[in-house]
């Protein structure tokens, strides 16, 4: 596979302004990364872990509880325009 994409593309490691572009990619990228955690939310990120699997599992719980009461509400709504009379659902 590497022997087909070096047919592909002939001459391009030998070009120096080929790599000198791709030097000068890597280098902007490197830079962006290190600037990571530096700026404006830097301590957030800092401070950041990864959460228990105590800790995962009452946010997922909490998270699910409040999908449920808001579909419900939105049921609860849905029902009201559809089967109460003089009230006519906007469609």
């Amino acid at each position: 596979m590497i022997a087909m994409a070096k047919r592909q593309r002939p001459g391009h490691e030998d070009d120096p302004e080929f790599v000198d572009k791709a030097w000068e990619i890597q280098g902007e990228i490197e830079s962006r990364a290190s600037r990571i955690g530096k700026g404006k939310y830097g301590r957030v990120l800092r401070m950041a872990r990864k959460p228990s699997k105590e800790e995962f599992n009452r946010m997922t719980k909490i998270t699910a509880i409040g999908l449920f009461v808001i579909g419900m509400v939105g049921f609860f709504v849905f029902y009201l325009m559809r089967y109460i009379p003089g009230v006519q659902p906007v469609s």
